[in-house]
């Protein structure tokens, strides 16, 4: 498996990034006033985060 530690090109300051291929991603996000996305053999970068109040 492949991560990027402390790298500029992680997505989450901090935390590792696991990149990958996707084979597909799909996003309906028209009803909450998105684009929807229909995207096929696309690079993806996975990693951990919290949100804290």
């Amino acid at each position: 498996m492949t991560t990027l530690n402390e790298s500029i090109f992680s997505t989450i300051p901090g935390s590792p990034a696991y990149v990958s291929k996707a084979s597909h991603f799909r996003r309906q996000g028209s009803k909450y006033g998105l684009r929807d996305i229909d995207l096929k053999n696309n690079n993806a970068i996975q990693g951990s985060f919290r949100f804290v109040a």
